[in-house]
């Protein structure tokens, strides 16, 4: 079994079977504590009590049902005509895709989160929420390993004024969005209907902050990193780009009724997951106390193991030509996946992603329309390593800037 400490009961595993031990619907793995970060505040994702975890995520799915879905679309549709306006204004110079990508998607979700957002796309600039969240996600990297500092620091004075800002940000949009129901349900619509049943604990009124955190974030920073990889990729590969701009236009339209039917596309979605995951590091578990059997190898117990998506996916254990941006591995050259079994973008077992049918909806919908419209290259003396070398972990992947050339498409 092949496996790295990270601290003195850490493991990162990276053998093939530790996907299904460690996050398969029948582990008895717990969350680690890495999941306590914000406490008192809970999330869905963050939820450790299995009991718990699957009793809320009985009312997300309703959020992120076929029907709410279809529901969500005309705010989906005029972020993406936004961001369209902006290439079409801005297409005679590099673009900083990265930057458009990151506002297209925090519009959406902060939109489907209070029934309004920062329109950071027309402003061209970052809002106040989107500055703190990023900033939040390089303090949850830094703690990562250090949970037990974080507490002291939330509770000491200078050091957590703009966490506690945060936090009264986020009261102050939820008392405006329970004064304004929308004509139309957004994701929190589900949330606060089952909120408003019953009597509510402190510890409700927590996590209802927490999950109105979690609908942007989680919905944001691993569907603009997706984006950007796609367009990274492509800006690279003209050939792969006409075969798709030849697929698109041979639809009757860019919904996504028509687009989920495009092999193609998907293939080119999931080879940028493997290649460039939005959670490279894997997230944490603890072992039962008897200890977790991996392949031929006893983990003992309490232990806090995780599986590296980054390693993973690009292991020649499981993947021919690893290191290889090759979409049709995924449709007509299928040798070249060797352990499909470990491709898990998304996780799996009870704590999967809720938000992965929304987040290919947007990434299928954006790549179509831009791609319809124009032909991509980088821009004149911009190397592949400026790019790679500015990504950043901090739990999801943060990109570097990625200036692209977007010339309009002749008939």
């Amino acid at each position: 079994m092949s496996s790295h400490h990270q601290g003195p009961s850490e493991l990162s595993i990276t053998d093939p079977a530790a996907v299904e031990a460690i996050y398969g619907t029948q582990s008895p793995t717990v969350k680690g504590p890495w999941y306590t970060l914000l406490e008192p505040r809970y999330p869905l994702f963050m939820a450790r009590d299995k009991e718990e975890h699957a009793r809320r995520r009985k009312v997300w799915d309703q959020g992120f049902s076929t029907k709410a879905l279809l529901g969500y679309d005309p705010r989906i549709t005029k972020a993406i005509n936004e961001l369209l306006q902006v290439i079409d204004r801005d297409h005679k110079q590099p673009i900083n895709i990265t930057k458009w990508f990151d506002f297209f998607v925090f519009d959406v979700m902060e939109d489907l989160a209070f029934n309004k957002n920062s329109n950071m796309i027309r402003h061209g600039e970052d809002s106040y929420i989107f500055q703190t969240i990023r900033t939040d996600m390089f303090n949850i990297a830094f703690f990562a390993h250090l949970p037990w500092l974080l507490p002291f620091l939330k509770r000491t004075p200078l050091l957590n004024w703009n966490y506690i800002k945060f936090w009264n940000w986020i009261q102050n949009q939820i008392n405006e969005r329970r004064k304004n129901e929308p004509d139309q349900p957004d994701i929190f619509s589900w949330i606060l209907s089952n909120y408003n049943q019953g009597e509510k604990t402190q510890k409700d009124d927590w996590n209802l902050h927490g999950d109105a955190q979690l609908i942007v974030i989680a919905g944001s920073d691993s569907v603009a990193a997706t984006l950007t990889h796609i367009f990274y990729e492509l800006a690279y590969d003209a050939s792969l780009t006409r075969r798709l701009q030849d697929a698109f236009d041979a639809l009757p339209s860019l919904d996504n009724s028509h687009l989920i039917n495009v092999a193609l596309l998907d293939a080119v979605i999931n080879e940028t997951l493997r290649l460039h995951p939005p959670v490279p590091s894997g997230t944490q578990r603890v072992t039962p106390p008897e200890g977790l059997r991996i392949g031929d190898k006893q983990i003992p117990g309490n232990t806090i193991v995780q599986v590296p998506s980054y390693t993973v996916f690009r292991d020649s254990r499981n993947f021919e030509r690893p290191t290889e941006f090759l979409p049709d591995r995924w449709t007509t050259d299928k040798e070249l996946v060797k352990n499909k079994s470990v491709f898990v973008p998304f996780n799996i077992g009870p704590y999967a992603c809720v938000g992965k049918r929304l987040a290919l909806i947007e990434i299928r919908r954006v790549t179509a329309e831009i791609l319809t419209r124009y032909n991509i290259t980088v821009a004149p003396g911009y190397e592949k390593a400026s790019f790679l070398g500015k990504k950043q972990d901090t739990f999801t992947v943060v990109s570097g800037p990625l200036p692209l050339i977007f010339t309009p498409r002749t008939p």
